[in-house]
């Protein structure tokens, strides 16, 4: 008997539609039912259907899997329907490369999600590396590529006309809300490349279906691909680009960027055609295409060829599908279920509010640096400590106890930092590496506060290792206080050290000082050890005071690539960064906004928002304002994009926003308090400016990077390497002392 199969997708005429469709229609051994998750008013209404109507042991395979957390998070509360997800085996699959690590916060909120379902594949080798790589979710069962009916053209018209058509099919306004930047690559990529052919007499037709200024039938989309001659794909990152195969399948020959199943499904000769990602690379590529009217016809023949043998002939496809189900039929019980739909004691509505309350404030404070102006009144710091401090904490910690004994398992040094504070956090972790582990786990816990499901049970665990020597708290939080108590009772023989990224300048903020004091305070009651001042030097200082110091520097991340072509900087094109946190003294903004907006021909790309009645600043200059969730990744790719980034802030300690420059090979104009190029003469010359409260030697010295442009980009290249390798050195010698 054939076990029931539901395939749960949103609509039938979209294309997780389309794809359960053709592969019911080839899968044997199952009975499939559609189920689509559109025809339901909300979730409570589709797991009722459920209920009702999945009355023996089946699969639901959910191919959206955010709607299965839906379903998740409401079973939990609703425990009455747990048994359709305990009873029924449970299934996904990942088509795209969101809410990845480079994501934190939404990839955290996917962990239970991911450790849910009974198991799950992915649509591209890709996105198998990706997620092979994942410790907190399990590795997917397999790659099966994405496979929706598609009708099949394989006769063209080779009739040499002058005139090819080539065609680009997207959203060119995906993923602006999520802060990305022509993420498709329409703008800035397809149409200088078509722009730049066309001034070089080049005649073709361009049809572009853009689904941001209106919707197409697929209709029209297939039969304009059925007399096309170039399929044109140019995104950032895609699972599987549909239009690839709707091109294979009409005999197209195609240019794109290496994303999703490209290099995996197109056969060999095409692969020449797989291209970087910018203007220039497109338009070779295209420009050879033209030329070659015979290798442009072998080409679209190879494609259809390509796609009836991996996704129409034999049903290999389908097959695959089936193996992933029978697979999941064979394994164990998975108990992550159970642990996550057992019943349990409900916030009240009072704890909801609040915890969500400081959340949400929190993160406002900080974005308006409004945080250390509300503790330094003393009434307000007790109140905000108070309800902070007393909010449920409604993470399960039972999930992650092997976490904890793994990542501290055999360590002689641990350095914990909170993923909440995310500067911290990436200094931190690219520091101490391996021996770096986040407390709380997740970036949402608000660490300011003093009591924590996990604080005791983490406490015990380290204080019975028999092979930790030393505990550095990095940033300071009060919870990092309290387990270093904590710590101290259980073990007094393991060291303890603050990892200070702070400086003696931001005292003026009582905030910042009362950080440092409370420390000073554990210091001085023997509870802490010693500090780790990231702010270079600063050891001699403390040393002078009693305070047993080290100081250390971040690193230059190494590892890190782009694939780009930026253009030498001239009087017409010099691209400048200016990032900062907030609007504050610290970071010194309107003296290099003043330097930046006066220098014609520079096209500023900046974070910062500035208010209408200071927009004349920029008024001179071509500007690109940021959205505020660039995660890291993308923050580095952008600093390669440009030709310098100007950092020259009035205190700093170790500035990351310099290094991640130096990484990608961009210079960075820093003031003497964060000058990473101390003991390299020549790069101090070009990219230390001592005046940092004037605009005029601030844009002077912009200038001097873009005259000497070449020389600066020579010598950053061997100043990482020695950097590096002098902070090693550093590094080892204070390892020894930890490690006594």
């Amino acid at each position: 008997m054939s076990m029931n199969l539901f395939f749960i997708v949103d609509k039938l005429d979209w294309a997780f539609g389309r794809i359960a469709q053709n592969i019911a229609t080839e899968l044997s051994g199952f009975n499939v039912k559609i189920v689509c998750t559109d025809d339901f008013k909300t979730v409570a209404d589709f797991v009722m259907h459920l209920d009702k109507n999945v009355k023996e042991k089946s699969i639901l395979h959910f191919f959206w899997r955010d709607y299965l957390m839906e379903v998740m998070n409401f079973t939990q509360r609703n425990p009455q329907y747990k048994e359709i997800l305990i009873s029924n085996i449970v299934t996904t699959h990942i088509p795209d490369h969101l809410f990845t690590y480079d994501d934190i916060a939404n990839y955290e909120r996917r962990i239970p999600l991911m450790n849910f379902v009974d198991g799950y594949f992915v649509t591209s080798g890709k996105l198998k590396e990706l997620y092979s790589e994942l410790s907190d979710f399990p590795p997917p069962h397999s790659v099966i590529y994405d496979n929706p009916e598609i009708p099949m053209s394989e006769v063209k018209s080779y009739d040499n006309r002058d005139r090819k058509k080539l065609v680009w099919i997207g959203n060119s306004k995906w993923g602006e809300y999520l802060g990305y930047q022509d993420y498709k690559g329409l703008n800035t990529i397809v149409l200088p490349a078509l722009d730049k052919l066309k001034k070089s007499g080049y005649t073709f037709d361009y049809i572009e279906f853009d689904s941001s200024k209106g919707k197409t039938d697929r209709e029209v989309i297939l039969k304009t691909l059925s007399d096309a001659d170039i399929l044109l794909i140019s995104s950032e990152c895609e699972g599987t680009p549909l239009p690839l195969l709707e091109a294979m399948a009409n005999s197209c020959a195609v240019v794109s960027t290496d994303v999703g199943i490209v290099n995996e499904v197109l056969p060999e000769k095409q692969l020449q055609y797989i291209v970087s990602r910018d203007a220039e690379a497109f338009y070779d590529s295209l420009k050879g295409l033209l030329d070659d009217q015979r290798g442009l016809e072998e080409l679209q023949r190879m494609n259809y060829l390509a796609y009836r043998q991996q996704f129409v002939d034999g049903g290999l496809i389908a097959d695959k599908w089936a193996l992933f189900f029978k697979d999941m039929c064979s394994k164990s019980q998975n108990e992550f279920k159970n642990i996550f739909l057992r019943e349990q004691k409900a916030p009240s509505f009072k704890e909801r509010l609040i915890s969500k309350a400081i959340y949400n404030l929190s993160r406002l404070a900080l974005r308006l640096n409004l945080m250390n102006t509300l503790k330094q009144y003393s009434l307000l710091r007790k109140i905000y400590y108070k309800v902070a401090g007393t909010t449920t904490n409604q993470v399960d910690y039972d999930l992650l106890d092997e976490f904890y004994s793994n990542a501290t398992e055999d360590k002689e040094v641990l350095a914990f930092y909170s993923a909440y504070w995310s500067g911290v956090a990436t200094s931190t972790a690219s520091f101490f590496k391996d021996d770096s582990i986040q407390y709380p786990y997740y970036s949402y816990e608000f660490p300011q506060v003093s009591t924590h499901v996990y604080l005791n049970r983490l406490a015990e665990k380290l204080a019975a290792s028999k092979t930790l020597k030393s505990v550095i708290m990095s940033g300071g939080t009060q919870l990092q206080m309290e387990l270093a108590k904590k710590i101290k009772a259980l073990s007094p023989k393991i060291k303890i050290f603050f990892a200070w990224h702070g400086s003696p300048a931001q005292w003026v903020d009582s905030s910042q000082y009362s950080t440092f004091d409370g420390w000073y305070e554990l210091y001085r009651g023997r509870i802490v050890d010693g500090v780790i001042s990231f702010k270079p030097e600063l050891d001699e200082i403390l040393n002078a005071y009693g305070i047993r110091a080290f100081s250390v520097s971040n690193y230059v991340v190494s590892g890190t690539s782009f694939s780009k072509k930026l253009a030498a900087p001239d009087s017409a094109n010099f691209r400048v960064g200016l990032f900062a946190a907030m609007f504050s003294w610290y970071k010194n903004p309107f003296p290099q906004l003043l330097a930046i907006g006066s220098l014609k021909g520079c096209e500023l790309v900046t974070n910062l928002h500035l208010e209408n009645n200071m927009k004349w600043v920029t008024s001179n200059i071509k500007l690109m304002a940021l959205s505020e969730n660039l995660n890291n990744k993308r923050f580095i790719e952008l600093l390669s994009r440009l030709h310098v980034v100007c950092y020259v802030t009035n205190t700093e300690c170790s500035p990351m926003i310099a290094l991640e420059s130096a990484s990608v090979g961009t210079p960075c104009v820093v003031g003497p308090a964060g000058n990473i190029y101390k003991g390299f003469p020549e790069l101090e010359l070009y990219l230390v400016e001592k005046e940092v409260d004037n605009p005029t030697a601030i844009r002077n010295r912009l200038q001097l990077v873009r005259d000497n442009y070449g020389e600066i980009k020579v010598l950053l290249n061997a100043f990482v390497l020695e950097y590096n390798s002098r902070l090693e050195l550093i590094k080892e010698k204070m390892y020894k002392e930890l490690k006594q």
